[in-house]
């Protein structure tokens, strides 16, 4: 807020207030005492409310009888990795399991990134009921189309479920987009748990059994599932949460060359992490 003006932020107001006599709080509580305060993200299981403050805005949260805690938003970033072909995915279109192709049918990938380009006949040429992109939501511009302003995305859908010349990994998947990231392949944490939170949701309604993240945030050399850095501790409780209804999560590692440690959201434990190798099966240090 010092250098800029202003800042993204998480807060974590408290479960309830008084001495003798409880009362429980909600977001409207903090809404009402700090009206400034325009809330973009609002997650009630996890007392979570995320909006953008200057320093006057700050110091009234930081006044506040309902705020139990102010964090950086953290920003969070695409991971790019190379194509299909390194990870010869054409061995797996061949595999059966009791006779049956694993190519991804009848299972649904929430693909939370930067959204996906639903008009590309790989990916079935369209978005709703009916097309392979079945649904979706841009938290980035709050609407229903959750188009890609940025490619990340929609190369990250390719490997999972081209259909087309390259063909996926499963090319029978079904795909449900959360776009988070923006035309610059930027987001913060908020959106990722409010994500998150869309693809459990909407596990019953679209068959989703896997998410998939290639972003992340930060540098960690053991599990971050109660680090407050990159708020990993809040992402952990939406990815248990996740795994408790059969979801697997998946993430990429970040790429950035260490041999030491990943990046969140891949260092939570019940993440599975992947990382990435160059076309010469070498390691890869983009």
């Amino acid at each position: 807020i010092e250098v800029n003006g202003s800042a993204n932020v998480i807060v974590i107001y408290k479960d309830e207030v008084g001495l003798f006599k409880k009362t429980d709080v909600t977001s409207d509580d903090v809404s009402n005492d700090v009206p400034e305060f325009e809330i973009t993200t609002d997650l009630d299981d996890l007392n979570l409310i995320a909006g953008r403050i200057d320093s006057e805005i700050l110091e009234d949260l930081e006044n506040s009888k309902f705020v139990q805690e102010i964090r950086l938003d953290y920003p969070i970033h695409a991971f790019l990795s190379t194509a299909v072909n390194v990870v010869n995915s054409s061995g797996v279109n061949r595999l059966k399991v009791d006779g049956v192709n694993i190519t991804g049918i009848d299972q649904t990938v929430c693909i939370i990134d930067s959204g996906v380009d639903y008009t590309l006949s790989a990916l079935g040429g369209g978005f709703g009921s009916g097309f392979r992109v079945v649904s979706g939501f841009d938290f980035v511009n709050s609407d229903n189309n959750p188009m890609d302003d940025h490619g990340h995305g929609t190369h990250v859908a390719g490997i999972v479920g081209s259909s087309n010349t390259v063909v996926g990994v499963a090319p029978n998947v079904t795909i449900t987009a959360v776009k988070i990231l923006d035309n610059n392949g930027g987001g913060n944490t908020s959106n990722l748990l409010s994500g998150l939170q869309w693809c459990i949701d909407n596990k019953a309604q679209f068959n989703i059994s896997v998410i998939s993240m290639s972003l992340g945030c930060g540098s960690f050399s053991n599990y971050c599932d109660t680090s407050t850095d990159c708020n990993s501790d809040l992402i952990a409780a939406k990815v248990n949460d996740a795994v408790s209804k059969n979801i697997s999560v998946i993430a990429a590692t970040g790429n950035s060359g260490s041999t030491t440690s990943i990046a969140s959201p891949a260092c939570i434990t019940n993440v599975t992490a992947v990382g990435a190798t160059n076309k010469n099966d070498g390691f890869y240090s983009d």
